[in-house]
């Protein structure tokens, strides 16, 4: 888990910048696509669903990185270990002991876990976010 922690080290303060800024843009979008005339709603919309789309794919893709890692112990475990000499066994043995937990990509100073659900919460903030501007705005 050596190799995760180092491209998360350098990957943390990025996608924490990405997700934070990208909460703020979901919202304001939002908010700006109740006011705009129809001319501006053809620049708006297809911004509103880029940034949404990039969102998603990063949480998407650490959902993968989860669901993959899950599956490298039990790959080892039905894998033709058993006709193997006890040093192959006990090397099995070992790394099967340090894939139990699975690879995560953490955000936030490791608040936050890079996944679907994390989207899901976003979302619900943002359109939490828009209800509360709404209620400002009045």
């Amino acid at each position: 888990f050596r190799l995760s922690e180092k491209v998360q080290n350098i990957f943390k303060v990025g996608l924490s910048a990405i997700f934070f800024t990208g909460i703020s843009v979901l919202c304001t979008s939002l908010f700006s696509l109740m006011k705009v005339t129809v001319d501006d709603l053809l620049f708006m919309v297809p911004f509103f669903l880029c940034v949404t789309l990039v969102l998603f794919s990063h949480c998407w893709f650490g959902n993968e990185l989860i669901y993959k890692s899950e599956g490298i112990t039990a790959s080892i475990f039905h894998s033709n270990w058993v006709g193997s000499n006890m040093a192959t066994k006990k090397v099995l043995l070992l790394f099967m002991t340090f894939t139990k937990r699975p690879v995560e990509m953490k955000l936030g100073g490791g608040l936050f876990t890079m996944s679907i659900p994390l989207f899901v919460s976003l979302s619900r903030t943002a359109y939490s976010y828009l209800t509360l501007l709404k209620k400002f705005e009045k």
